[in-house]
């Protein structure tokens, strides 16, 4: 039951990484500074 939880659980972190990039990709410092506290809670 645990290796299950396991492999859904890194294709979230995939995702979630993938969302990062993108916004970080983004010019917009303000853009970033949002998004960027999102993720650091998640952790």
């Amino acid at each position: 039951m645990k290796e299950e939880y396991s492999a859904p659980s890194f294709e979230i972190t995939e995702f979630c990484t993938a969302d990062i990039i993108t916004i970080s990709s983004e010019p917009t410092t303000t853009d970033v500074s949002g998004p960027i506290e999102l993720p650091d809670i998640n952790i």
